[in-house]
């Protein structure tokens, strides 16, 4: 039903105007179904419920984001025609009744004539997804499906785009193909005849979902190349593959920093400069994928680009507002504390732009905060003003301020708004050492803690006021400790999603580690 509508809204949206922006924006969506999707706790679209609180905790990405991009490569699976027909036949069939996901799945399969049995048990009934990789040399090209964490590898339906460099050095289609698979490995004759691609993506259009993976080749054009590429939609969509090449190990954060310092000068498109720079992409690569010494050989670069894209851009408009929130969001250095108090002045009729600007300082350990939050706050003495001002004093990176906040934290009767404020300032990824000597309480809290009464604190308390864990060693204390608490089943399920963020910054920086040291 939530699938449905999701890919419902996003359809009647593209039909109505400009198809390309809003289907980037449903690129943005799938993202949460990616994330979720690859955590121990995922579960098929379909899926029993034995309770309302089990029902509850599966509204996620799965249910919205990968239920709504299943439907948009079943359209694409029977063809868009088929699809409509269906849909349409369906309306008809069970107008003003009830009706079931196999009721609308057989009025697809009719219009289509076509059998979607195994369809429906691959991709609707069948937790996890697949990683789908390009191969090729100068005599074949395969395309190869392998399970990342599925059972059952799924028929795909999905677009390959073919691009070549022109004589002005941009990236240009060159030749598009429609390819349906449900086997291991597909061959691709039409790769390897006539002049090679110089890239090749094999999820053309994001018809397809997947962990899609660049060829070697392609993945070298991508690093030098990138913002050559003719179309914003498809650059967009290969950053995001580069960010999860990433988080999958194939590719060195340090290699996608530097391409994106290559890059994202050259980059005009506002929608793609708030997909690197709005969301957790950047941020992620910055503070917790790179390590610490990482991120400060970076960082003079990475502000230096963000404040001259600030600099440049035509004055209010959308692109100078993404320049200035990036530049905020990434300065990890004192250094940095000059332009951020221009940014401040200029900010003068923006509360919140303000605000936020005086959480970093107090990240950055400015000194004499508290005067200049005190008079912010009488500028803005509204509730919001009031919750940053709280957020404010939180982030001062003291020992002794932390102390004085933890007993705020473990109130309960502390009001839920004040308390997710100041949980998403209590830690920082500049100042791991000032979460070091909660850790210990953190557990105790989470151990004594009735979640049964309190289920709308457990995201905060496994989420923003988790302790960071950089390192295999603590990542295995952390899984026994969950093996030996005894928690109710949604205190435990976000508990394992921590562990399984925690997994994925472990690998990422030994990654690094083994690739340096050789």
């Amino acid at each position: 039903n939530e699938s449905f509508a999701t890919f419902s809204s996003y359809q009647a949206q593209a039909a109505m105007g400009e198809a390309d922006p809003v289907w980037r924006d449903f690129y943005g969506l799938k993202g949460w179904a990616y994330y979720q999707d690859q955590l121990s706790t995922t579960h098929p679209i379909e899926t029993e419920v034995s309770s309302a609180q089990l029902a509850t905790a599966n509204f996620d990405g799965i249910t919205y984001a990968k239920g709504a991009s299943a439907l948009k490569q079943l359209a694409f699976f029977v063809g868009d025609a088929a699809y409509q027909r269906g849909v349409a036949r369906y309306f008809q069939q069970y107008a003003w009744q009830n009706a079931t996901r196999a009721q609308f799945i057989a009025e697809i399969a009719g219009a289509a004539d076509h059998d979607l049995n195994e369809w429906t048990h691959a991709w609707l009934q069948t937790e996890g997804l697949a990683t789908i990789s390009l191969l090729r040399d100068e005599h074949t090209a395969t395309l190869r499906q392998q399970s990342h964490n599925t059972p059952r590898l799924a028929p795909h339906r999905t677009r390959i785009g073919a691009f070549n460099l022109n004589g002005a050095g941009n990236l240009v289609l060159t030749r598009e193909e429609t390819v349906s698979y449900r086997e291991a490995a597909v061959s691709l004759p039409w790769l390897t005849t006539g002049t090679p691609p110089d890239f090749v993506y094999p999820n053309y259009g994001d018809m397809d979902y997947g962990l899609f993976f660049l060829d070697d080749h392609s993945f070298q054009t991508a690093l030098t190349h990138l913002a050559r590429l003719e179309s914003p939609f498809t650059r967009q969509m290969v950053w995001g593959t580069l960010f999860s090449m990433v988080r999958h190990q194939r590719l060195a954060p340090t290699q996608l920093m530097d391409t994106l310092l290559k890059n994202v000068p050259l980059e005009q498109d506002v929608g793609l400069l708030g997909f690197l720079f709005g969301g957790s992409n950047t941020s992620q690569l910055n503070y917790y994928f790179l390590t610490p010494e990482q991120r400060n050989h970076y960082a003079p670069a990475l502000e230096e680009m963000l404040w001259k894209g600030y600099e440049s851009a035509a004055e209010e408009s959308d692109a100078t507002l993404i320049w200035q929130d990036a530049f905020v969001r990434l300065a990890s250095r004192p250094e940095t504390r000059p332009r951020l108090e221009t940014l401040f002045d200029r900010s003068e009729g923006d509360p919140q732009r303000r605000w936020r600007i005086l959480n970093k300082l107090s990240v950055l350990a400015t000194p004499d905060m508290e005067p200049r939050i005190a008079a912010e706050l009488e500028r803005d003495p509204s509730a919001l003003g009031q919750r940053y001002a709280l957020v404010c004093r939180v982030a001062v990176p003291t020992l002794e301020n932390k102390e004085a906040y933890w007993g705020m934290l473990t109130d309960p009767t502390v009001p839920a708004l004040s308390f997710r404020s100041a949980a998403g300032a209590f830690q920082s990824a500049l100042w791991p050492e000032l979460s070091l000597p909660f850790a210990e309480r953190w557990l105790a809290h989470v151990r004594a803690t009735d979640w049964e009464s309190e289920p709308h604190r457990i995201g905060t308390w496994f989420g923003s006021l988790f302790p960071p864990i950089t390192t295999p060693e603590a990542l295995e204390a952390g899984r026994d400790a969950l093996k030996a608490s005894d928690l109710p089943p949604r205190a435990t399920r976000a508990w394992q999603e921590a562990l399984d963020r925690a997994a994925q910054v472990v690998a990422v920086r030994n990654q690094v580690v083994a690739r340096e040291s050789k």
